[in-house]
C-alpha cells in the first residue's frame, strides 16, 4: 500500500475541525452534568431525608450516572437499537439481582422474624 493511499484511508475515517469542536463540546457538556448529579449526590447525604430515601434516591443517580458514562463515553447512543438492547437489557438484569443480593444479605445479616437462633 502507498503512502497516498493511507492518507486517503486516513482521511475517510477522521472528520473535520468543525465536527471534532462538536464532539469535544457534547463530551463537556456529559462531563459537567455527571459532576452536577455526583455533587448532588454528596449534598443529598447531608440532608435530613429519611435513610430509605436517601438510598433510594442514591441508587436512582448512581443508575442515571452508569447509563450516561455506557451511553455518551462508550458511542453507544449512537448505535442501532439492537445494539443497545443487547447490552442494556443484561445489565438492568445484573442490577437487580444485585440490588436482590444486597436486600436479602441484609436481611440474613441483621436476622429477620423467624429466623433460627
Amino acid at each position: 500500500m502507498d503512502h497516498h493511499d493511507l492518507q486517503e484511508v486516513y482521511q475517510k475515517i477522521t472528520h473535520s475541525e468543525a465536527e471534532g469542536v462538536l464532539v469535544r463540546r457534547k463530551i463537556w457538556i456529559v462531563f459537567w452534568v455527571l459532576l452536577a448529579v455526583t455533587i448532588c449526590e454528596v449534598f443529598l447525604t447531608f440532608t435530613g431525608l429519611p435513610a430509605g430515601v436517601i438510598k433510594f434516591m442514591l441508587i436512582t443517580m448512581t443508575l442515571v450516572k452508569a447509563f450516561s458514562i455506557v451511553a455518551w463515553y462508550m458511542h453507544l447512543i449512537d448505535e442501532v437499537r439492537n445494539l443497545i438492547l443487547v447490552i442494556l437489557v443484561p445489565f438492568g438484569i445484573f442490577v437487580l439481582y444485585l440490588l436482590w443480593i444486597s436486600i436479602t444479605e441484609a436481611n440474613f445479616i441483621n436476622g429477620f422474624p423467624g429466623a433460627p437462633g
